[in-house]
């Protein structure tokens, strides 16, 4: 009987042992899902509050600003947009065509409407002439004419439109010419009376034809770059 009690009594305290080893292993599962949910929780609340602040507090005019994706659909296909640019010296009002483009449409109109272009130097409005913000061109004509091409580009950078719009006027016939026919024929024509190249052109493209030589000789005389 001795030897029974004492089988039950070991029997009892390992039982007992096992037992409190299994509660303990409980309790720090526990305590590690506990620490989870909360480093979980800090997150998403930490990331709505940067959300709502980026979207309440405004950029500075002139900061960059970006976003991470397109903004959702707002605008109505179905009807007429214009942008109104205004400036110092005017406006100008484009229309811009949703039925067409809306994805390009509808972020204009978010980005203007959180005054993403606001204080953008842009365009600057003179009588007769509208420059658009760049610096330099590529230009067909410079290739036949660029001195005088030079001459209007630097003119404008000084500020001197006068200058500017006067070379421009006298380039214009000639800007025109090398265009009345398909691209690059009249501007190869125009450069072998410099002799600067060959007039031909490879297949499927032809050359100039003789009323569109003509245009050619005859604008580029009124440019003063050829006798």
């Amino acid at each position: 009987m001795a030897g029974k009690r004492r089988y039950e009594q070991r029997k009892h305290r390992n039982g007992g042992g096992a037992s409190l080893r299994l509660n303990g292993v409980q309790w720090a599962a526990v305590g590690l899902v506990v620490v989870v949910v909360a480093v979980g929780a800090w997150w998403v609340l930490s990331s709505r509050s940067k959300a709502a602040t980026a979207q309440s507090t405004p950029a500075a005019v002139g900061a960059a600003r970006q976003w991470s994706s397109a903004p959702a659909m707002t605008i109505d296909t179905s009807k007429k947009y214009y942008a109104n640019i205004k400036m110092a010296a005017g406006q100008i009002i484009i229309q811009l065509f949703p039925d067409k483009a809306p994805i390009t449409v509808n972020s204009f109109v978010f980005l203007a409407n959180q005054g993403f272009y606001n204080g953008t130097t842009f365009h600057r409005v003179i009588d007769g002439f509208m420059a658009q913000g760049g610096d330099g061109c590529i230009s067909v004509t410079a290739n036949v004419a660029p001195r005088a091409c030079a001459d209007m580009h630097e003119a404008w950078q000084k500020g001197d439109s006068a200058t500017a719009m006067k070379i421009n006027a006298r380039l214009a016939p000639l800007h025109d010419a090398l265009f009345v026919e398909t691209s690059p024929a009249p501007i190869k024509y125009a450069c072998s009376l410099l002799g600067k190249s060959s007039p031909d052109v490879r297949l499927p493209l032809v050359a100039a034809s003789p009323q569109a030589q003509e245009t050619v000789r005859a604008a580029m005389r009124s440019a003063g770059v050829l006798n």
